[in-house]
């Protein structure tokens, strides 16, 4: 079974995000791609290459849509915003 994948972004998002996530049957997932992205030469995590995104169970339409909109809208009301984004 494949997963479902939405909220793509750049940054972390911070713990809050992952409770909401799984109240409605997801995961965050906050990512750091390997390198420097910046330009700066960045020995650790770079902040260009901080992504999150969610995922969950493929169950199809509209499950899926209906799971992503859910999530998104409590991330919105709760005013979570992306952490270490590059600017």
């Amino acid at each position: 079974m494949s997963e479902y994948i939405f909220g793509i972004g750049s940054g972390y998002l911070p713990q809050p995000a992952a409770v909401i996530a799984r109240k409605r049957g997801a995961v965050l997932v906050n990512h750091c791609d390997p390198g420097c992205k910046c330009g700066y030469g960045c020995a650790d995590e770079c902040p260009a290459s901080k992504r999150h995104w969610f995922a969950g169970p493929n169950r199809g339409e509209p499950f899926d849509s209906a799971m992503g909109r859910a999530v998104m809208a409590e991330i919105e009301t709760a005013g979570i915003t992306p952490a270490g984004a590059a600017k």
